[in-house]
C-alpha cells in the first residue's frame, strides 16, 4: 500500500489539542475511505514562536519582540536551517539596538553570528560572536554563555584555528558543568570530540569518548536531532 504525507501549513488558530482531535476524528472514519492513518505531527514549537511574535507586535513591546525573534531564530538553527534563522535574528538585533536594550545584545547577536558563519559569512559571523561573548562577559550575563562559547569555538574552527577552538571548547564544557546546563554540556562535548579527531595527530579514542558522553546526554535529555547527528559521526573503534 502506498504511503502519503498530508501537509497543512499555517492553519490559523490550530493548537496541539486541536490537531490531536482532528487526528482522532480521522481515525474514526478512515475505514470508510480505505485508508490507514498512521500518525500525525504538529509543529508546536513554531506555533509558540509565531504566537509570541504576534503578541509582542500587538503590544509594541520591544523587549518581548527581541526575545521572540531570537527564539524563532534559535528554532531554525536547532533544525539546521541557518538561512531561515538570519531574518528574524537580524530583526531582533535591530530592534534591540534602536530600543537601547544592551542586555539582550548577546542573546540575539550570538545565534546570528553563528548563523552567519554557517551560511558562509565566516569572518562576519566570527566578529559578531566575539562581540556577543565580550559583552556578555562584561556584564556577567551567564545565561546560555556556554553555548555562545561553543559557537565562537566552532566559528574559529571553520576558519582553521583549532587551537583557539579547543581552548574555547574546554571553557564551554567547564562552564556548562558548573552551571548544570546539561544540554550545553552535550554541545561542548560534541565540539571537543570533533576537535580531538582532527589535526596532524588525531586522538580517535579521546574523540570517541567525548562523542559517547555527548550522545548519552543527548539521549537522556530527549535531544533527538543532536543524538542522531552524534550517532552518525561516532568514530569506529580501532
Amino acid at each position: 500500500m502506498a504511503l502519503y504525507l498530508d501537509v497543512h501549513n499555517k492553519i490559523d488558530g490550530l493548537t496541539a489539542d486541536g490537531a490531536a482531535e482532528a487526528h482522532r476524528k480521522d481515525l474514526e472514519v478512515q475505514h470508510k475511505h480505505g485508508v490507514n492513518y498512521l500518525r500525525y505531527w504538529f509543529d508546536e514549537a513554531a506555533a509558540h514562536s509565531e504566537e509570541a511574535t504576534a503578541i509582542a507586535e500587538a503590544e509594541h513591546h520591544a523587549y518581548s519582540l527581541v526575545v521572540a525573534h531570537a527564539g524563532t531564530g534559535m528554532l531554525h538553527i536547532l533544525r539546521g536551517d541557518c538561512g531561515s534563522a538570519i531574518g528574524p535574528l537580524e530583526r531582533g538585533l535591530v530592534i534591540g539596538r534602536l530600543s537601547d536594550i544592551p542586555l539582550l545584545f548577546p542573546f540575539v547577536a550570538a545565534p546570528l553570528g553563528w548563523a552567519y558563519a554557517l551560511a558562509g559569512r565566516r569572518e562576519e559571523g566570527l566578529r559578531l560572536l566575539e562581540d556577543a561573548v565580550g559583552r556578555a562577559e562584561a556584564i556577567e550575563f551567564v545565561a546560555n554563555h556556554a553555548l555562545r562559547l561553543v559557537w565562537l569555538a566552532q566559528a574559529h574552527l571553520l576558519l582553521g584555528d583549532g587551537d583557539v577552538a579547543t581552548r574555547l571548547g574546554l571553557r564551554a564544557l567547564e562552564l556548562a558543568r558548573r552551571l548544570g546546563e546539561r544540554g550545553h554540556e552535550a554541545y561542548a562535548l560534541r565540539l571537543l570530540g570533533e576537535l580531538a579527531g582532527k589535526g596532524t595527530s588525531p586522538d580517535v579514542e579521546k574523540s570517541r569518548e567525548h562523542y559517547r558522553a555527548a550522545l548519552t546526554l543527548a539521549e537522556n535529555l530527549g535531544m533527538r536531532s543532536l543524538a542522531a547527528a552524534l550517532a552518525s559521526s561516532l568514530p569506529s573503534p580501532r
